[in-house]
């Protein structure tokens, strides 16, 4: 990226843009321009309305190609290459759409996150290739989050990572820093919000059994905070 841009999340200013187009440097207007979308979409995930997140993804292409901006596959909708690309840093230009639903899935904001997830409910289906992307992001976002995800799908309470990474609950746990490993680099608001998420994710009828692979001996090998185990083990009805 362009050594000019500013780092400390402001606007562009007008005449950087314009100094570039002068200057006819493609890759420094492209650096200036994606700097500038991250910052717009990053303020609407945190603090944007629906309407505001409406307005901004209105002058995005659906999803491009940072090669040479054009539709990755042009005979399918924005929907199906949602679903069958891996993308694995979403570019605010490019995958603004994507990029919206996982920072404002991070940021908690459940009024964006809901607009998206209903302008584009494909985006959380289990056959999405970017879902566990989102589910991770919706972990630092809280129960507001998964209310919405839920309501989309009960069947994520259950969600196995790919590459035998495990469960969500046990995805949460290690997230959320609500292990001996993980805690001390973690903050006490994000443990907070993960904790909230673990007993919520309980509460919806997350299976503890797991066919066989039962999750609570799975937390003390993982060690797993003593009241993560104890609000386990009150749901499995071992207490």
């Amino acid at each position: 990226m362009d050594s000019s841009l500013p780092n400390n999340g402001d606007i562009i200013p007008a005449q950087n843009i314009l100094s570039a187009i002068e200057k006819n440097n493609v890759s420094s207007l492209r650096d200036i321009l994606e700097a500038q979308d991250r910052t717009l979409l990053s303020k609407c995930a945190r603090a944007g309305t629906p309407d505001i997140a409406k307005y901004l993804l209105a002058r995005y292409p659906p999803l491009t190609n940072n090669s040479d901006d054009k539709a990755v596959t042009p005979s399918v909708t924005p929907e199906e290459a949602y679903l069958t690309t891996y993308i694995r840093d979403p570019s605010p230009t490019h995958h603004a759409v994507l990029y919206l639903l996982k920072e404002s899935a991070r940021n908690g904001n459940a009024a964006v996150f809901r607009s998206l997830s209903t302008a584009h409910p494909t985006f959380l289906t289990t056959h999405n290739r970017n879902i566990e992307c989102v589910l991770v992001n919706a972990i630092e976002g809280g129960i507001a989050i998964w209310e919405v995800i839920l309501s989309h799908d009960p069947r994520f309470v259950d969600h196995e990572f790919s590459g035998h990474k495990g469960c969500l609950l046990e995805i949460v746990v290690t997230l959320g820093g609500l292990t001996a490993c993980h805690g001390w680099r973690t903050s006490e608001e994000k443990k907070r919000k993960a904790m909230d998420v673990f007993a919520y994710l309980l509460e919806r009828g997350a299976d503890l059994e797991r066919a066989g692979d039962p999750v609570v001996p799975l937390l003390k090998v993982m060690r797993a905070d003593e009241r993560v185990i104890e609000l386990a083990e009150r749901w499995s009805g071992k207490v």
